[in-house]
């Protein structure tokens, strides 16, 4: 027991909420990563192929309980919302009481409309808003 609590004293510095840059050595590089696969889903959308795992996965009989990457967990679509709701919980907890003021959503967008009535024109215009307001 008194090796776990000299451990742990020695290390206390591991239990603090805030890490800054100075609590390491100036030559000391920092790294990080993730793996698409398991964050973002979404394998056959927004230009996105699918990868070697998609691919395996997907494949009957791979994978015992026939799960995939397809949504994980979904990293893709919530990005946006879990952003929003960050900019939204800081508003109402460090301004809006000095501001006072509302919350509200604008979208704004170029619009597109087609010069002919040509295919071509009505697909490239569509790809275009669907570019410009697409969620």
């Amino acid at each position: 027991m008194a090796k776990k609590e000299e451990f742990l004293k020695e290390h206390e510095y591991l239990n603090e909420k805030e890490v800054s840059r100075s609590d390491f050595p100036p030559d000391f590089i920092f790294g990080v990563a993730t793996s698409a696969y398991q964050i973002e889903g979404a394998s056959n959308e927004g230009g996105r192929g699918p990868c070697i795992w998609d691919a395996f996965a997907q494949s009957k009989g791979n994978i015992l309980d026939g799960s995939n990457g397809d949504v994980a967990v979904d990293h893709y679509h919530r990005y946006k919302i879990l952003a929003h709701a960050a900019a939204v919980s800081i508003f109402r907890n460090k301004y809006k009481d000095k501001q006072g003021g509302q919350i509200g959503l604008v979208v704004d967008c170029e619009w597109a409309e087609t010069g002919s009535n040509k295919t071509e024109d009505k697909v490239a215009a569509s790809r275009r808003l669907e570019f410009q307001l697409g969620w």
